[in-house]
């Protein structure tokens, strides 16, 4: 079909040009001969109309490919076009050049090749009755035979009667017949149950359907039409995902059973979304559970539904009990999950009690992960009952906890306080804790309870397990308050991995002061377990310092490496007051130099005028890095000259103290001035080895690092 004479921007160019003809010589301008009939019925077009007329031109060149790529009509923009846009009604009842340009778009609509996601209701304004059984047919048809379509939304419609939309339903089943879709979504559209038996018709009996995932949101407008979604699930041979959410009307026994079914009945469905809990617990419970169940389904996804949300929360243990097909299980923003399964729960209102018989399970049972989120009114008393019942001594932690609380003084003091005890290893069921607040109120006697909530004095054999920690304050004055605090338990912590300061998405950028960063640069110092810090959306990000923080942990990655020889060797870092650096090696190999190295660090001293025979060291030389009440560090010097060896096993201390013996070796021979042969090192090393080994002190602490 095609436009009468010129193009649309001839026609734009000559009105343009007319019209100004007109206001200079103020008199109705001849106008071109196409669109004489059409404006001969209506006043003269406005100014904006050739600038539309380009603007379709645009759009019709790009939809013909002969323009930018495009993939989604939503990113076309059809409202701009005003009344050239498909959606427009009142251009369906005219006539001429307006209706052919019209039913030009639409089937451009429909045999562009480079679609892959069609939402109906972006043709039509929203507005189904917009366009005719026509004109639907003409944009339809151009998808029936897509190899490029891949998703179809139908959401948010408007229509005159039902028989518009079984139309338009039915027009949608041929597309799912022949075309490569494998998406369908239906969203706010209380459809009928002939609806849904056009859309399955596309299905049935085709085993050349392509449908992955059907997602229904308030889809049906009956209980008549639950049936029929059955329909939809039994004809869809290669159905994946399933989401059934938002229901207004509540089921009754029978269409629960037919879907239960239908569900049963389907071995390729792997993912089912459900969040109506008046209805969803005995829909679960009939699909999901006992022997005669459903096999193939592995992920489950329960969202909130605040009348029957205690109703699905009853089932869950009897889910994961009897249903090893599961993978995951989740229920809004709380996922369990083991080697088959995951659940996920978001402000889920059940009594402490049950909350400690789910725990038990999540500890019992192989259940591998749990994520959960409370937000507004938080309930401590479930959060204990679940988070200890989960703790287990010899089992890897496996929740994730998220706490959103309010500007609540005692809320926030609460969240610390779980944070104290997570930290102490009082409770070990938690590997990820994320604390979000906002703005909460403090009185002035908070520091000193600071101080004793984020106390890192452990019983012994406690340990923290937290792996991720999350700490979002937007109040500045709060989070200094508690920085100083949870940084010092963070410095003998050898369980965190990831940090995350950064901001929430409600808000504004948090500001860190000079002294906060100087305190996390002196923590990094010495906690070399720590391998990401998050900073977006704050002021380090801002001003550099993030990149700062980035490159002292990327060098603590390098220093973690010789750090993991002791975490081989199962030594405990955390009780260490006190330390050895042994060197020990061949004669005139370095060691005093090192040492004196160490001390000139320290102590800020130039040695290097020293004369070198003076340097050399008379069997055994100690000098103190560090003596103080924090640590003891202390460096010997051996000689290597075996003549000392009677004296050094004399004053060589005993000591539980940890110790590090750094074996320096020289491959240089002073008496002959040239190399040793290649057999020296291991001779030497293997003397030291028999020198150290006998005594009881270095058992289990020994540590040797070579320098060639």
């Amino acid at each position: 079909m095609e436009v009468v004479g010129a193009s649309i921007v001839t026609i734009a160019a000559e009105l343009d040009t007319r019209r100004r003809g007109m206001d200079s010589a103020d008199e109705e301008p001849e106008l071109p001969r196409e669109v004489d009939a059409e404006v001969a019925t209506r006043e003269m077009d406005s100014d904006e109309d050739p600038k539309l007329l380009r603007k379709v031109e645009d759009l019709l060149q790009r939809l013909e490919g002969k323009g930018e790529t495009i993939t989604r009509l939503r990113d076309l923009g059809l409202y701009r076009f005003g009344s050239f846009s498909p959606g427009d009604a009142s251009l369906s009842a005219k006539i001429g050049w307006r209706s052919q340009l019209r039913l030009r778009l639409l089937e451009a609509i429909g045999n562009c090749n480079t679609l892959d996601h069609l939402d109906v209701g972006v043709i039509c304004g929203g507005e189904a009755w917009s366009l005719t059984d026509s004109e639907w047919d003409v944009v339809m048809r151009g998808f029936r035979s897509s190899t490029i379509l891949r998703e179809i939304r139908f959401g948010g419609l408007s229509w005159s009667s039902d028989t518009e939309v079984e139309s338009l339903c039915l027009q949608l089943g041929r597309i799912l017949s022949t075309s490569s879709v494998t998406r369908l979504e239906i969203d706010d559209c209380p459809l009928t149950a002939r609806c849904f038996l056009n859309l399955s018709s596309g299905l049935r009996g085709n085993s050349d359907s392509n449908l992955k995932y059907l997602g229904l949101k308030n889809a049906w407008g009956h209980l008549s039409a639950v049936k029929r979604v059955a329909d939809m699930i039994n004809s869809a041979p290669l159905l994946e995902t399933l989401s059934l959410r938002h229901s207004r009307y509540d089921m009754d026994e029978e269409p629960v059973g037919i879907v239960s079914q239908a569900l049963i009945h389907s071995s390729s469905l792997k993912k089912m979304t459900l969040d109506d809990g008046t209805w969803g617990a005995a829909l679960l419970l009939k699909a999901l559970a006992g022997d005669d169940r459903n096999h193939s389904i592995e992920r489950l996804l329960l969202g909130m539904d605040t009348l029957g949300m205690e109703r699905l929360g009853d089932c869950i243990r009897e889910l994961l009990t009897s249903n090893p097909s599961l993978k995951e299980v989740r229920m809004s923003e709380l996922r369990i999950s083991n080697p088959l399964k995951k659940m996920r729960l978001s402000d889920l209102r059940m009594r402490p009690e049950k909350w400690h018989q789910l725990g038990e399970v999540i500890r019992d049972n192989a259940i591998k992960k749990v994520s959960l989120s409370f937000r507004a009114s938080i309930d401590w008393k479930s959060i204990e009952a679940l988070a200890q019942a989960a703790s287990s001594d010899v089992k890897d932690p496996k929740m994730e906890l998220q706490l959103v609380v309010s500007d609540d003084h005692d809320e926030w003091m609460l969240s610390l306080n779980l944070l104290g005890r997570v930290q102490r290893g009082e409770i070990k069921s938690l590997k990820s804790l994320s604390i979000l607040a906002s703005d909460p109120r403090t009185s002035g006697t908070n520091q000193d309870r600071l101080g004793r909530i984020l106390s890192v004095n452990r019983k012994p054999g406690e340990t923290s397990v937290l792996k991720r920690l999350r700490l979002s304050v937007n109040n500045k004055d709060v989070l200094k308050g508690v920085w100083k605090d949870l940084l010092r338990c963070l410095r003998e912590d050898t369980s965190l991995t990831h940090l995350d300061l950064s901001r929430s998405v409600l808000q504004s950028e948090l500001v860190f002061d000079e002294e906060a960063f100087r305190d996390l640069m002196g923590l990094l110092q010495v906690n070399l377990t720590l391998e990401e810090i998050d900073v977006s959306g704050t002021s380090w990000q801002t001003d550099g310092k993030a990149a700062k923080i980035q490159e002292a942990l990327k060098q603590n990655r390098k220093q973690a490496v010789y750090m993991s020889v002791f975490r081989e060797a199962k030594l405990t870092f955390g009780a260490a007051k006190a330390g050895r650096l042994f060197l020990c090696g061949s004669p005139r190999a370095g060691k005093t130099q090192l040492r004196r190295t160490l001390m000139s660090v320290i102590q800020g001293n130039s040695w290097l005028a020293s004369k070198w025979n003076k340097l050399r060291t008379k069997g055994i030389e100690v000098e103190f890095l560090q003596n103080n009440e924090e640590m003891q560090i202390s460096v010997w010097d051996l000689a290597g000259q075996w003549i000392f060896r009677t004296l050094q096993n004399v004053l060589f201390p005993q000591t539980n103290n940890f110790c590090v013996f750094l074996f320096v070796y020289s491959p240089f021979c002073t008496k002959t001035s040239s190399n040793k042969p290649d057999s020296c090192f291991r001779s030497e090393l293997e003397e030291w080895l028999n020198f150290l080994h006998p005594a009881p002190r270095s058992q289990d602490i020994i540590f040797l690092k070579l320098l060639l």
